[in-house]
């Protein structure tokens, strides 16, 4: 892998892959870096358009996307059956959540109201059979967009009540029970690692939702507040590049900011020149920037920190995704990168930090 880490502006540009799989990443890279980029921009841009106007130039743009997926499934070697239906599959939902942003952002109140009505009627039709969809960027980003625009005639709604709207509402339009549950796991997922937890938000998921997936939600909230803002941040065995062991308690009394990454991911990498420039910030201050990384290579992750010069606390979790670390902090519920601050007495400060390019205000904040 390439890439210029002189700044964000250039790194998008040139991530490159390589290696036997390296054509093949490439363009999932750039499929992505489409949908970000040129789609977002491009539905911003027709805000001003009616929806009659909106979908036919929307739907053509994901339609040639889909194509050109499509096309590299025939051609491609290293693609295969299971990755086609997963990414070409996903196509409604991008549309979906393209017509919830779309409906967010345009300028009309009649086309807001004309793309929450387009999307309560195509929302039943989805393709909710393919279970593997559910765990899918593309279609958990489109389904939230259209959930929140279903929720958002009340703009004043708290965090608890949007929440619990959401689960009514999957309830209502998902049938397939995997596919149910996983959706509805995810948005929990999100509401307990950002919000406070109380014992009356059971009582309105009990309300809203079918039995067997209360009882889904009711088990998987008990065994996610053990870890949460203001719990005891649970202790862990790291490793440097020499084998020499780091606990948790080897940092006490300073605030930790901590950057789980690997050097397969390219957002990771984006971020480290800016990790790099807050220790020089902060430095002298009360508290200290660590590095984790979940590579499963040792190799890998010692030529990225010597590649990148990466500095400071440098530690690995061995076993990677399966090692305690990422299990106890949760990390298999999130993508890297992943930033965590724990306070000087070890407590959760804030789950899903602020990542180093936006956190120095944050981090001034905290420390005065």
């Amino acid at each position: 892998m390439s890439v210029d880490a002189n700044g964000w502006r250039s790194f998008d540009k040139t991530l490159k892959f390589t290696g036997d799989k390296g054509e093949f990443n490439n363009f999932l890279f750039s499929s992505r870096l489409w949908l970000e980029d040129t789609l977002y921009n491009s539905i911003i841009r027709m805000r001003d358009y009616d929806i009659n106007g909106f979908i036919p130039v929307l739907d053509s743009m994901i339609n040639v996307m889909l194509g050109r997926r499509e096309q590299y499934e025939r051609d491609s070697k290293d693609w295969n059956s299971s990755l086609n239906n997963i990414t070409v599959e996903s196509g409604d939902f991008i549309k979906i959540g393209s017509y919830a942003i779309y409906g967010f952002n345009c300028s009309m109140q009649e086309s807001t109201e004309s793309a929450t009505k387009l999307i309560k009627n195509l929302l039943p039709d989805l393709n909710y059979k393919n279970s593997a969809l559910s765990s899918h960027p593309e279609c958990l980003e489109g389904l939230d967009a259209a959930f929140e625009i279903l929720i958002e005639k009340n703009e004043f709604k708290n965090p608890e009540s949007r929440f619990v709207d959401k689960i009514r509402l999957i309830d209502h339009y998902i049938e397939p029970p995997v596919f149910k549950r996983n959706i509805a796991v995810h948005q929990l997922e999100n509401y307990i690692f950002n919000n406070p937890w109380n014992s009356g938000i059971l009582q309105q998921l009990e309300k809203v939702s079918s039995n067997d997936l209360y009882q889904i939600l009711a088990s998987r909230s008990s065994n996610y507040r053990l870890f949460g803002e203001g719990l005891d941040a649970p202790e862990f065995e790291l490793f440097d590049s020499l084998g020499t062991k780091y606990k948790l308690s080897d940092f006490a009394e300073q605030f930790l900011y901590i950057d789980v990454w690997a050097s397969y991911c390219g957002p990771c990498l984006k971020e480290v020149p800016f990790f790099e420039g807050l220790k020089h910030e902060f430095a002298g201050l009360n508290i200290e920037f660590i590095s984790i990384s979940l590579d499963r290579k040792e190799g890998d992750w010692k030529k990225c920190i010597q590649k990148y010069g990466m500095t400071g606390n440098q530690l690995i979790a061995k076993n990677d995704w399966s090692s305690d670390f990422a299990r106890n902090y949760y990390i298999n519920s999130f993508e890297i990168p992943y930033y965590l601050l724990i306070s000087p007495d070890g407590k959760i400060v804030k789950i899903q930090a602020p990542k180093p390019s936006e956190a120095e205000e944050f981090l001034r904040t905290l420390l005065q």
